[in-house]
């Protein structure tokens, strides 16, 4: 989608509007693109700051393993910003919409 997305903004002098799209590569473009919510690494950066804010050190993640586009992105970047800060992530799970699993840490 973001590839045609792209082609698409070179081609037409329109305004696009996403209220999905979240990618990181639809950033710092010279182009008429405006999302609605935040890119990933923003996404991450919330998390992070919420966490920092609220004193937690222990962690777990778990995301949409079927979604790796949108999950893997906010994933890597929120685990690397709490590795920075010497925080521990206990648990790491990748989920599929499929699954039904109880966790309990």
């Amino acid at each position: 989608m973001k590839s045609a997305v792209i082609e698409s903004m070179g081609k037409h002098d329109v305004l696009f509007v996403s209220p999905t799209m979240s990618t990181s590569l639809l950033s710092n473009l010279d182009d008429d693109f405006i999302r609605a919510v935040p890119a990933h690494d923003q996404q991450a950066a919330i998390m992070h700051e919420f966490l920092v804010d609220t004193g937690v050190k222990r962690v777990g993640i778990v995301y949409d393993a079927s979604n790796i586009p949108y999950t893997g992105p906010v994933y890597e970047s929120l685990k690397g910003l709490i590795k920075d800060d010497m925080k521990s992530v206990v648990y790491e799970k990748d989920m599929k919409k499929t699954q039904r699993t109880l966790v309990l840490l």
